[in-house]
């Protein structure tokens, strides 16, 4: 039995479409998710007193700490218990990919007033991708604070909390928009 040329080529287009087609999917409207949808907002900058972080060069006892560079260790335990870091609601945004919607914020405990949030997107490439991978192989977008689109980035939690927090006598790690960085 002899199988035409064009007939074997249908099925290896057929085929392709099967393993590749809801990578492609997936890739288009994680794009256009992403642009419509990833946000991070800064709505009240915090000052943090002294007694929140450790001098520079001063090798924190906790293995809980943000290093600010050049401004010394904020202690996370002692920030969690006055500004805890909420993860809250990961959704599945569409079943291409899936592409999955995490949210991450800090809330002031004693008013539980949103300070800062951030909205961004994974991308698992699809059930083919999946498969080979392992699931390890995933695309990420965040918005950053001026709205333009990071792909690939991981380190959320320092981001936000180096937008949020600040010393009490000013210096930041990234400067308010519209101000100067007194560091």
């Amino acid at each position: 039995m002899k199988i035409s040329l064009t007939k074997l080529g249908l099925l290896v287009v057929l085929f392709a479409i099967v393993l590749f087609g809801d990578k492609v999917v997936a890739h288009f409207k994680f794009r256009a998710i992403c642009e419509e949808y990833a946000h991070t907002v800064v709505y009240e900058q915090v000052y943090l007193p002294d007694d929140y972080f450790m001098p520079a060069g001063t090798e924190p006892a906790t293995t809980r700490y943000w290093n600010f560079e050049g401004l010394g260790y904020l202690l996370s335990e002692k920030l969690e218990l006055d500004y805890p870091e909420k993860h809250s609601r990961v959704l599945i945004v569409s079943d291409w990919g899936p592409i999955i919607r995490m949210e991450r914020s800090y809330v002031r405990r004693l008013d539980d007033e949103v300070m800062s949030e951030t909205v961004r997107f994974t991308n698992n490439k699809g059930w083919f991708e999946r498969l080979f991978s392992f699931g390890n192989s995933v695309d990420r977008c965040i918005a950053d604070y001026d709205g333009k689109l990071l792909y690939g980035s991981n380190d959320v939690s320092m981001e936000l909390t180096s937008r949020t927090f600040c010393r009490s006598d000013g210096r930041c790690l990234h400067a308010p928009s519209g101000s100067t960085n007194s560091q």
